[in-house]
C-alpha cells in the first residue's frame, strides 16, 4: 500500500495542514511505516537498547501465565527525597482513558458527568472521568509529584505544570469516535498544544519554555477508539466500512503513520521525552463481547492488537534512531490486563468479564449513568472493567505503577521514573 500524505491518511483529503513541518519530518512519517523494522534493528544496537533487554526476543507479547514480573509486588519506587517533581510538567494526549474533563465542554454522548461515574472519586461526584474514581492521568501526576494536569478546555492560565488534551471517544484519525459527537482528535490536540506553547512563551520567554518542554513528559495513550468504535464497529458477521477499505495491516499502517506524524510535530515544537502506551485487550471488552455474542475474549481482535503493538514498538525505535536528541519509551498496555484476565485472584479481582456498571450481557451496553437503564455493582475494586469499555480505578492504579517502576517488557527501554532521569 503506497503511503499517503497526512491529509489523506486522516480521511480529510485537501483539508489537512502540515503546520510548517519540514520535508524531513514528513519523510520520516513514511519511512517509519516502510522500514520500521530495519531501523529498529539498528537502534537496538545503540542507545535505545540496554543490557537487560539485550538478546531477548522482541516479540514480547507471548503472555504466559507464569510471568513472575506481573505478580503483585511491593513498589520499588522510593519517595523523591528532593521533594521536587520528576518532571516539571506533563502533557497528556489520548482518549477517555486519560480524559479529565475535556468532553464536559463538548456536544457529545461520550460524557461522564452523571452518577455513578465518579462515585469513588474524592468527594464522590462525577468530574468527567470515565471511571468510578481516579484514572491514569491522576495516578501518573501523583507519581511525578505534580497536581493532575487540567483539561485543556478548562485550563485557563493553569498551564505551567502541564495540560491534559485527552478527549473521550477521540482517536488518532479524525473520523474515530465521531459517531458519539464532538471530540478532540489527536490532530486537534497537537494544535491545542501549539496554543499552550505560545502561552508559555509569553510567560516564561523563549528559552524558559524550551527548557521546560525538553524536561517535560509527553504521554500518549491513544488508538483504542480507532479500533473499537471505528475499525471493529461491526457484529463480526459483516465487515465494517473501514474493514472493506483496509486490511488489518493496512489500517495499522494508517494509524501509525498518523501517530508518528503528530509526534514529529511535537518534536518540532520542543518535546524531548516521549512515552507511548500500546493498546490493551480490546477483544476482551464487554462491549465487543456483547455485539459479537462471544462467551470469551475475541482472539481475532486481540491478534490484531498484538500485531499493532509490535509495529508500534518498532516505530518508536525508528523515531529514536532518527532523533538522538530526544528520548522515547514504549509502555505495554496489554500484558497486565491479559494477566489479570488469566489469573484474576493474583490481584484480588473477582469479575474480569463484565462491567461493574451498564446493562445487557456482560453489562456491555454503554448505558452507565443513563437514568433507569443501568445496574451497578457494589464494589468496583473487584472488577477489571468499570463499564463496557473502561477499566476501574483499581486497574488504572496498577497499570500506572507498572509504567512507573516496571521493567522489560512492560517498559522498553525505560520506565517512566527512569525516563525522567535521562538527560
Amino acid at each position: 500500500m503506497k503511503p499517503k500524505g497526512p491529509a489523506e491518511r486522516s480521511g480529510e483529503s485537501g483539508k489537512g495542514r502540515s503546520m510548517g513541518m519540514h520535508h524531513r519530518h514528513f519523510h520520516l512519517c513514511i519511512v517509519a511505516i516502510s522500514v520500521c523494522t530495519a531501523i529498529a534493528d539498528a537502534a537496538s544496537a545503540g542507545d535505545f537498547a540496554r543490557d537487560r533487554i539485550g538478546g531477548k526476543d522482541d516479540n514480547h507479547f507471548d503472555h504466559g501465565e507464569g510471568d513472575m514480573n506481573l505478580l503483585p509486588q511491593q513498589s520499588s519506587d522510593q519517595q523523591n527525597n528532593s521533594k521536587s517533581p520528576y518532571y516539571p510538567a506533563v502533557f497528556i494526549f489520548g482518549d477517555s482513558l486519560s480524559d479529565v474533563g475535556n468532553n464536559n465542554k463538548l456536544i457529545t454522548l461520550a460524557k461522564a458527568t452523571r452518577s455513578p461515574y465518579g462515585r469513588d472519586f474524592p468527594g464522590g461526584k462525577p468530574t468527567g472521568r470515565f471511571s468510578n474514581g481516579l484514572i491514569g492521568s491522576d495516578f501518573l501526576a501523583e507519581h511525578i509529584g505534580l497536581p493532575t494536569p487540567p483539561p485543556y478546555l478548562s485550563a485557563g492560565d493553569n498551564i505551567l505544570h502541564g495540560v491534559c488534551f485527552a478527549s473521550g471517544s477521540a482517536g488518532i484519525l479524525n473520523s474515530s469516535g465521531s459517531i458519539a459527537g464532538q471530540n478532540l482528535p489527536l490532530a486537534k490536540q497537537v494544535t491545542y498544544f501549539a496554543n499552550v506553547k505560545r502561552a508559555l512563551q509569553a510567560r516564561l520567554g523563549e528559552q524558559g519554555t524550551k527548557d521546560l518542554l525538553r524536561k517535560s513528559l509527553f504521554y500518549f495513550n491513544v488508538g483504542s477508539n480507532d479500533y473499537v468504535i471505528n475499525y471493529f464497529l461491526t457484529n463480526g458477521q459483516v465487515p465494517s466500512l473501514l474493514q472493506e477499505q483496509y486490511t488489518p495491516s493496512q489500517f495499522q499502517d494508517l494509524l501509525l503513520s498518523n501517530l508518528i506524524f503528530r509526534i514529529e510535530e511535537l518534536l518540532a515544537m520542543g518535546a524531548r521525552k516521549v512515552a507511548v502506551v500500546g493498546l490493551s485487550v480490546l477483544g476482551c471488552l464487554p462491549f465487543q463481547r456483547l455485539i459479537r455474542r462471544a462467551d470469551t475474549c475475541i482472539e481475532s481482535i486481540n491478534d490484531i492488537v498484538r500485531a499493532y503493538n509490535v509495529a508500534l514498538l518498532n516505530c518508536i525505535r525508528a523515531l529514536q534512531a532518527a532523533h538522538p536528541d530526544a528520548v522515547f519509551t514504549y509502555l505495554d498496555g496489554y500484558r497486565l490486563a491479559d494477566f489479570i484476565i488469566r489469573q484474576p485472584s493474583a490481584y484480588g479481582f473477582e469479575n474480569v468479564d463484565s462491567g461493574c456498571c451498564g446493562s445487557g450481557r456482560f453489562n456491555g451496553l454503554q448505558t452507565c449513568s443513563v437514568p433507569g437503564t443501568y445496574k451497578v455493582c457494589k464494589d468496583a475494586s473487584k472488577y477489571l472493567f468499570w463499564d463496557s469499555v473502561h477499566p476501574t480505578t483499581e486497574v488504572d492504579k496498577l497499570v500506572i505503577a507498572k509504567f512507573w517502576t516496571g521493567s522489560y517488557p512492560d517498559a522498553i527501554p525505560y520506565n517512566l521514573r527512569e525516563l525522567a532521569l535521562v538527560s
